[in-house]
């Protein structure tokens, strides 16, 4: 049941970012990853630590500001609004299919969904979405030991810049070579 409700809070998240205004959509990405806290801990979980879907929405937010349209200024220096409230859009949808994905395969298998798409039309599309909902926590773990790892080796504040990089240029590697493995056990079809 737990699976369920979250499952609509991430389709309730959806369908507001598409009725509500952009500056409203991380206020309601929020308030939807704080009631999955409190509704569904293990869909929670799968999703990550709150910090860092606040520092990726800040880091999204700040992009945006900085390579779209110069269409505002604040102080004398221009930034693009438009660009900044598409970065906090993106983090919001990002969160919205998340949850909604997460409680579907936390409730039904994906190998049983898989099962039940075989031989259809919709097989293709049901593979994908089975390599992209097991290389996201996969690959969360990893980034989260690579984090921890470089931080050890290489701390303070000054070297967070390149631990940063080299997390992400290793988390980009380890998701290519999970997205292949996935997908040539799919190519194999099931084991017997």
């Amino acid at each position: 049941m737990k699976h369920a409700l979250t499952f609509v809070l991430g389709v309730l998240l959806l369908v507001g970012l598409v009725v509500l205004k952009a500056p409203w959509h991380g206020l309601l990405a929020v308030v939807a990853f704080g009631a999955a806290w409190l509704l569904d801990r293990d869909v929670a979980r799968g999703l990550g630590r709150p910090v860092r879907w606040l520092f990726a929405m800040a880091v999204l937010v700040l992009l945006g500001a900085w390579l779209g349209p110069k269409d505002a200024a604040f102080h004398g220096r221009h930034f693009s609004q438009s660009g900044a409230l598409a970065g906090l859009t993106m983090a919001a949808r990002a969160i919205g299919l998340l949850l909604a994905t997460t409680a579907i395969t936390r409730a039904i298998p994906p190998e049983r969904i898989l099962a039940r798409l075989r031989g259809t039309r919709g097989e293709p599309l049901g593979a994908s979405v089975v390599v992209a909902l097991r290389l996201a926590p996969q690959l969360y773990a990893m980034i989260d030991a690579h984090a921890k790892s470089a931080r050890s080796e290489s701390p303070g504040i000054f070297r967070a810049p390149q631990r940063w990089f080299a997390v992400l240029v290793l988390a980009v590697e380890h998701a290519a070579a999970l997205a292949d493995e996935v997908a040539l056990e799919l190519a194999s079809g099931p084991k017997s």
